[in-house]
């Protein structure tokens, strides 16, 4: 597996957590629609060229994960480690 589809499977990987969230979890339907979107973008920017990664983006959603949500979720953590995997691919 080359470092672009780990990144990718990073990515899918939390947004499969965050999609399996359950409605009591302690996190916001807005911070999940934030985090949703953000990797989302994360994802078809790696699929499609990392050229057009803005650097400032690279730390959106693990500061929100961070600062606002429940410590022990799996969910933040994929989220953190994806973004992680991300800033290193993008080389910022």
């Amino acid at each position: 597996m080359t470092k672009t589809e780990t990144v990718a499977s990073k990515l899918r990987f939390a947004l499969q957590q965050i999609d399996s969230l359950p409605p009591n979890s302690g996190v916001t339907p807005e911070q999940l629609h934030f985090i949703r979107e953000t990797l989302t973008v994360y994802l078809e920017q790696v699929e499609k060229n990392l050229e057009f990664i803005p650097p400032s983006d690279l730390i959106l959603a693990s500061r929100l994960v961070i600062e606002y949500w429940p410590i022990s979720l799996l969910a933040g953590e994929a989220v953190i480690a994806a973004e992680q995997a991300m800033r290193k691919l993008a080389g910022k």
